[in-house]
């Protein structure tokens, strides 16, 4: 088994202790989830150039490239940084939050109330390696892990652990 090292980006392998932590697999999102803002960034760049005798193209276009492209970028930079799925023997562990400063929620799924595990991928998402991982627990409960890199590796992983 291999356990992914988030201070050099590399996977490493496991000891029969499985690390500090316990843990077996740490998910990384993907850095897939900066498709969309690029395509609308270029949508904006192609509306600069359509229809310049009304002006409507070139303002909304301008408006896109300026304001809503930037904020796009700065929302998938923060759920790119904010998510961490970490996959441990006992269940499956979710945090959400920045910094240990600010307020970070923690849940975690333990392993036997995990009743299935599916990774679903679109086309984008096998191009780029990215898709979502939807964990089915007891009660009618679901957890959504989305723009996860490899998402077939970490619903192996989760099967793996509920054994």
């Amino acid at each position: 088994m291999k356990q992914f090292n988030s201070l050099t980006g590399t996977k490493q392998g496991l000891s029969n202790s499985q690390g500090a932590s316990g843990a077996v697999y740490r998910a990384v999102i993907s850095r897939g989830i900066y498709i969309r803002p690029v395509l609308l960034g270029l949508a904006c760049w192609m509306l600069m150039d359509v229809d310049r005798e009304s002006g409507a193209g070139p303002v909304f276009g301008l408006l896109g490239l300026t304001i809503i492209v930037p904020l796009f970028l700065l929302r998938c930079t923060i759920h790119r940084h904010s998510r961490h799925y970490v996959v441990k023997p006992s269940g499956l562990k979710i945090s959400v939050g920045m910094w240990a400063t600010i307020h970070r929620a923690e849940s975690f799924l333990p392993r036997s109330q995990i009743e299935s595990v599916s990774a679903v991928q679109g086309f984008c998402g096998r191009v780029f390696g990215y898709g979502h991982v939807l964990v089915t627990a007891t009660g009618s409960r679901t957890v959504l892990l989305r723009w996860v890199r490899d998402p077939s590796e970490l619903a192996v992983r989760i099967e793996h652990s509920i054994g």
